[in-house]
């Protein structure tokens, strides 16, 4: 599992893949989320899961 990041609108998101657009604005300005944005996808990944 791979976590990314949108730098044009800041979506946080997983796959299992490769992936060059952001499913949510649908930019190629996609990357993968560095350790504090990870850390923070995690915390609220486990809030919104309760």
């Amino acid at each position: 599992m791979k976590y990314y990041i949108c730098d044009s609108c800041h979506f946080q998101f997983e796959r299992t893949g490769e992936c060059e657009n952001c499913p949510d604005c649908g930019k190629e300005c996609v990357r993968e989320s560095n350790e504090a944005e990870l850390a923070e996808y995690m915390k609220l990944k486990k809030e919104f899961n309760k």
